[in-house]
């Protein structure tokens, strides 16, 4: 992937992972535009429900109960971010430093990336 391209990835509920870069967001959606095949691998023995990236961190979750950290640039793993939820990732955020989890469960957990720990997990409460 060249400085300055704009990357996009694909999850699926097989577990599989492809992304492909442009040099422009028009390429996406462009007849012409030129698309590159960067990745594709199966990234989770289970289904994929949501991903974020922010520059070259991917965050995946899903039925795994486990958050999947991939580096973009060197399309490796940076490896999971686990033991905090016992229900599916419906959602995951990535800031500078941190990643966010949320599961079916009712947590949300904070974790730092530096080196992969929780921080804070918050039990939300059942309103219904």
């Amino acid at each position: 992937m060249k400085t300055g391209s704009w990357i996009v990835s694909f999850a699926n509920y097989e577990g599989g992972l492809m992304g492909f870069s442009a040099q422009s967001a028009l390429d996406f959606t462009s007849a012409k535009g030129e698309l590159k095949q960067e990745f594709a691998f199966i990234a989770s023995d289970e289904a994929l429900t949501c991903a974020t990236a922010l520059g070259n961190l991917l965050a995946l979750g899903g039925h795994e109960e486990v958050v999947k950290m991939f580096d973009l640039k060197s399309k490796r793993s940076c490896g999971d971010l686990a033991g905090e939820h016992t229900g599916s990732i419906e959602s995951v955020a990535v800031t500078g430093n941190h990643v966010l989890s949320a599961s079916k469960d009712g947590t949300i957990v904070i974790w730092r990336t530096e080196d992969m720990l929780p921080l804070h997990t918050l039990k939300v409460k059942n309103v219904s």
